[in-house]
């Protein structure tokens, strides 16, 4: 048993410590949005967001596998710490423009270092840590308060709740009239209703209709298939070629979130199983640029400025949560996908 903790550990310090080198950029430090290149207070304001919750998806992954391996030794764990030092040397707050968000950003990384810090050096059960991270969470609370409040989406989007619904309802971009006969066989003849919706797929044109086909094939292949992972697979792969266009539509968001839970799905539904968050980051990151883009050019798009929000603030795959039986994509999952009963 302590063999097999000893190999599962090593193998989650590998995947950290390659994280570190494999994506191209100095984790978060740079990012694809430096690409986009617009002074306004909307672009900087939503820049602000995504690097300050960037970062804090970093540091709640590294958390989240402290928790996993407390029971390990206290060698192994102050490896593990190691590696979150090193990792957290290259966040930083400079290049977030909100003097307060700042100040709170550059707060939050030196206390989580003091925490790592005396986790190393007395352990997790210590007073020495136990004091820190009480200042932590103090100061923790005061700065997801100002983040929550001073980036507060009502700022940027007015539209009520009825006209959002409404303007991004998918039938509202759906113009092939084979569509409507495609949803009536998927009720009598299913493979029939699914080869009208490959169809659909292969000679639409506009790229949001495109998509919204390409996300409810998606959705068949986990729906009804499953139990089998070759068609979660295709489910995989449809929804990770939207993102890969590099194209925006309303729909981005919804094909990351998707990708992201089929894909944890097969990777592992239990606390320890391998979650390689800085991967989906890293389409999250990809996603964030194109929808940000497009608000460059189109800075009244209340649709594109909340899809955007949404997108950067939406929590990691977390391995603790109210979920109690394995990580938390699990309840994403179901909810997502279950029929209603």
């Amino acid at each position: 048993m302590y063999l097999a903790k000893k190999i599962r550990l090593m193998r989650f310090l590998v995947y950290f410590l390659f994280g570190l080198v494999s994506f191209g950029r100095v984790v978060y430090a740079t990012d694809k949005l430096d690409v986009i290149k617009d002074n306004s207070q909307l672009m900087n304001d939503l820049k602000d967001v995504y690097r300050a919750y960037n970062i804090n998806h970093t540091i709640d992954d590294q958390n989240e596998m402290l928790n996993l391996l407390a029971n390990e030794s206290p060698n192994d764990i102050g490896n593990y710490v190691d590696v979150c030092l090193a990792e957290n040397k290259k966040l930083t707050a400079s290049n977030i423009n909100d003097k307060g968000l700042k100040i709170y950003v550059d707060s939050y990384l030196l206390l989580t270092n003091r925490n790592y810090t005396a986790i190393k050096k007395n352990g997790i059960v210590s007073e020495d840590f136990t004091g820190a991270y009480e200042k932590f969470k103090a100061m923790n609370r005061r700065y997801m308060a100002y983040l929550t409040t001073r980036f507060a989406v009502e700022r940027y989007v007015n539209m009520s709740e009825d006209d959002y619904w409404k303007t991004n309802n998918k039938k509202n971009y759906i113009k092939s009239p084979q569509y409507e006969i495609c949803q009536k066989l998927l009720k009598t003849n299913f493979t029939q209703g699914c080869e009208i919706l490959d169809n659909l797929i292969g000679k639409t044109k506009e790229f949001q209709e495109k998509t919204i086909y390409e996300l409810e094939r998606a959705d068949l292949f986990v729906k009804y298939d499953s139990s089998n992972k070759n068609a979660h697979r295709k489910a995989i792969e449809i929804y990770k070629s939207i993102p890969d266009t590099k194209k925006y539509c309303l729909y981005l968001y919804e094909s990351w979130l998707k990708w992201r839970m089929v894909h944890q799905y097969w990777n592992g539904l239990s606390k320890s199983s391998d979650i390689p968050n800085k991967m989906y980051e890293g389409v999250r990151e990809e996603v964030a640029a194109v929808i940000l883009s497009y608000i460059r050019n189109h800075p009244k798009d209340e649709m594109a400025i909340n899809q955007f929000l949404v997108a950067a603030s939406h929590d990691i795959v977390r391995r603790f949560g109210s979920y109690p039986y394995g990580n938390q994509i699990t309840i994403e999952y179901h909810e997502t996908f279950d029929d209603p009963k």
